[in-house]
């Protein structure tokens, strides 16, 4: 009898189990095309975005080489590139690509880790562009989809605190398949560095001067305001 009994019990379970995995699912999916929603650069402008910041940064640093295409383009801006890769294909193609610029250097593994092995050689302020997310297709996952808060975390401890940190693919960050949600993301920044948040051209931009929240952006007539994180949030 108290088997039979549970039995409906755990038909219950089960099915609230489904419906809140159900809820959960439509709730990512909202969230994810809201932030998409708001604008999105194409890879030609999101290079071009990334190298008007050479007028201020030095150094520029990489997760997720790929094809290796930002790397070569940004070689011509910046004194140093530093880039990562964890999948060894792409890495090795990546390499061949850049081996004629001579300021861009390429390393391959985790980048969560690489990172805290380049950081101690850099003695400036530098831009960092957070992009090792797996995306499927010929990309490689390591122990999570996203290594971004082990990079995160390895770069708010550097002791230099005005570095640019950007993100990229901001319409992932819902708190779902180890993506942190933008509003905890934005807390956690508060709490461990001098450090502010905003979302732009789902970019999520990290820095510390003021100067950044006016996005600069090669959309024409762009009127989409920087999406910022209000303070009591966090």
């Amino acid at each position: 009898m108290a088997i039979a009994a549970r039995q409906p019990y755990n038909r219950v379970y089960v099915m609230l189990n489904a419906i809140k995995q159900f809820l959960g699912d439509m709730y990512f999916l909202s969230q994810a095309r809201a932030i998409h929603e708001l604008t999105r650069l194409d890879p030609d402008a999101k290079r071009g975005l990334l190298a008007t910041y050479a007028a201020t940064y030095d150094t520029f640093v990489e997760t997720g080489t790929y094809l290796g295409l930002t790397a070569a383009f940004l070689a011509v801006a910046y004194k140093i590139v530093h880039t990562i890769e964890l999948d060894p294909v792409l890495y090795e193609n990546a390499q061949r690509r850049l081996r004629s610029f001579p300021n861009v250097h390429c390393y391959h593994g985790d980048s969560a880790t690489v990172l805290q092995q380049i950081l101690p050689s850099i003695n400036g302020p530098a831009v960092f562009w957070l992009d090792a997310h797996y995306t499927g297709g010929i990309t490689t996952r390591a122990a999570a989809n996203t290594p971004v808060m082990g990079e995160l975390m390895a770069i708010l401890a550097h002791p230099i605190k005005t570095h640019l940190i950007l993100i990229d693919d901001a319409r992932w960050f819902v708190g779902r398949n180890g993506y942190p949600g933008l509003r905890w993301l934005h807390t956690y920044v508060r709490d461990h560095s001098p450090y502010d948040m905003v979302i732009h051209d789902d970019i999520i931009r990290i820095f510390r001067d003021d100067e950044w929240t006016r996005p600069q952006s090669f959309l024409t007539n762009d009127p989409e305001p920087v999406t910022r994180i209000p303070a009591s949030a966090a």
